[in-house]
């Protein structure tokens, strides 16, 4: 999608929303951090496809840790486009500070201890034509966006190995 200058990809193993974060810094990125109405369009239409594979939910680098009731993005910025379910965000019953994106695209705010797969973005990299979501099981983009498995060996649970 034109617009878009960054990679994504959806790490299944769950995490809770701090874990989620230190995982995607490791991998060189952040949690994804949603600026427009076009990246918000893109990342829906990927979550159906990709977010099952983790649990229908993946974290977004979006909270209420500082200011209740005033989200952030993990960058400082404000939310300028959004997609909250009906009735959402709610802070129900008090403990609801961090934003999972679900398999349909909303959002919702959710307990940040609970364990979800999340979203990692990759920004400052060639954007591909057109965006990537990084499979990372793929020989191409194993463990990592853009790792490449050396010859004689496949991508396997995220590692490059020798077959067996």
């Amino acid at each position: 999608m034109t617009g878009l200058s960054s990679r994504y990809r959806v790490v299944a193993s769950r995490a809770t929303w701090t874990e989620a974060q230190i995982a995607c810094e490791v991998d060189g990125g952040r949690l994804a951090v949603i600026d427009s109405v076009a990246e918000q369009v893109w990342l829906a239409s990927q979550a159906k496809e990709a977010l099952p594979l983790g649990g229908k939910h993946g974290w977004l680098g979006l909270s209420d840790h500082r200011v209740e009731g005033t989200f952030v993005w993990l960058d400082g910025s404000a939310v300028t486009a959004s997609s909250w379910e009906t009735s959402e965000p709610n802070d129900q019953n008090g403990y609801e500070d961090c934003v999972e994106i679900t398999e349909d695209g909303t959002w919702n705010d959710i307990r940040c201890v609970l364990t979800f797969s999340s979203v990692c973005e990759c920004d400052g990299l060639p954007p591909p034509t057109p965006q990537t979501w990084c499979d990372t099981n793929l020989d191409s983009d194993c463990g990592t966006c853009g790792n490449v498995c050396s010859a004689g060996t496949t991508c396997v649970d995220q590692s490059c190995r020798l077959p067996s």
